[in-house]
């Protein structure tokens, strides 16, 4: 290499060493050697190269190899997985039992006082609203007209209870359980576990709550009774502590109690549909209320009108009752009481076309009307500027209230 090339060269050198990297900057002062010693290097960087790439194919196919088999380990830790999963079902169904079991137990020495567990010593015929006050705060839907029963909503993982006084004392409580976990609840007592733990009952019988069939089953505890409303053998609807000669013991006596209430419901639509409105919903009045009055009132309807449905719907539970209203230009212009859907014969279940002629007299009008191949009676009383409408699916069953405004 001529001196002209040397110092080209190093030019090009001092320009590599300021950007390449330290570690290439070793080979790179091979060019300052002749030619055999670059030749050489050259050669030897060709011999590395190739240990490179075998070295990079072997680390290649130990990867693939090592995928492969991972990939087998998992698919065999598969099973496993799904039998761990099912015994970790297998675990909570057996702890969720053992929670409605200790729930169930739980009632059976209270209700020999006449009291419920968890509700720090409130007993029927003694304790007063005052005292259910003071021990678990004011109800979210107080006792009306229409619903004799102060209710306590369940939510945040406690209970619900539904409580009815006679002359300012307990008359009678009701347990609903909770809406959280419910199987580890009530929701978990079943007809099998109830007569496994507590032996035969004192009674067993079949009702109906409208089209509704439910079982009742009694057990008496000293000078009190425990009821339980079963929808199924496997779902326990709610438990009823009554005083032992109120109800379920002596079947005439009951009747005559529902037929008191059933009645009291009746005459409770008589004055406020004078007003345009139903009992219970004081203030809200056909023509006048918005839905806005109504939301404000009573909440957002589990179901809101929509193109099939002109009405919205707020169901029936926890004691009290159901309702539908329709609105045009955003008032009220129709309203339909439904009732409740627990023990439905103290309520609009018990009400008949006897029992309505008997009271309010000869109707403005009876016709009979069809829904699809459903035949109704409608059976209408004009109140004021507005008429109430009794719809019957036969002449003892009472199916809904319409308030509307006089035809």
């Amino acid at each position: 290499m001529n001196e002209e090339n040397c110092t080209a060269v190093a030019g090009q050198f001092f320009f590599l060493r300021r950007q390449t990297p330290l570690r290439f900057q070793q080979f790179s002062v091979t060019i300052f050697k002749d030619e055999t010693s670059i030749s050489t290097r050259q050669q030897k960087k060709e011999t590395n190269r190739m240990k490179r790439i075998k070295k990079a194919t072997v680390a290649i196919m130990a990867v693939g190899a090592l995928t492969l088999s991972t990939a087998g380990i998992t698919n065999e830790l598969l099973p496993a997985k799904a039998a761990a999963a099912s015994a970790s079902a297998s675990s909570a169904a057996s702890e969720y039992y053992k929670q409605a079991l200790q729930t169930l137990n739980s009632f059976y020495k209270p209700a020999l006082q006449g009291q419920f567990p968890g509700l720090g010593g409130l007993t029927l015929g003694k304790s007063t609203r005052e005292d259910v006050v003071k021990a678990i705060g004011e109800p979210e839907m107080p006792s009306n007209a229409s619903n004799a029963f102060d209710v306590y909503h369940a939510e945040m993982g406690h209970p619900g209870y539904a409580i009815s006084y006679k002359q300012n004392k307990i008359q009678e409580m009701r347990y609903f359980g909770t809406n959280v976990e419910r199987e580890a609840n009530i929701g978990g007592i079943t007809v099998k576990m109830l007569v496994q733990q507590w032996g035969a009952p004192h009674s067993s019988t079949v009702f109906k709550t409208g089209s509704v069939e439910q079982k009742k089953i009694v057990y008496i505890r000293g000078a009190y009774q425990l009821e339980f409303i079963f929808n199924s053998s496997t779902n326990l609807d709610h438990i009823n502590l009554v005083k032992k000669d109120a109800a379920g013991s002596d079947n005439s006596s009951a009747a005559g109690d529902y037929y008191k209430q059933a009645l009291q419901t009746l005459n409770s639509f008589y004055k406020p549909a004078l007003q345009g409105q139903f009992p219970g919903l004081e203030g809200l009045t056909l023509g006048k209320s918005t839905r806005e009055d109504v939301v404000k009132a009573i909440g957002e309807p589990e179901m809101p009108s929509n193109a099939s449905n002109a009405f919205d719907v707020y169901h029936a539970e926890m004691g009290h009752p159901g309702y539908a209203i329709s609105y045009k230009q955003d008032k009220i212009r129709e309203m339909r009481y439904f009732g409740t859907n627990v023990e439905r014969e103290a309520n609009i279940g018990g009400i008949t076309v006897k029992m309505l002629v008997q009271q309010w007299g000869a109707p403005h009008s009876s016709t009979v009307i069809k829904t699809g191949s459903v035949e109704q009676k409608k059976i209408v009383y004009i109140r004021g500027a507005y008429q109430l409408e009794f719809i019957f699916n036969s002449s003892t069953n009472l199916d809904h209230i319409n308030l509307v405004y006089k035809a």
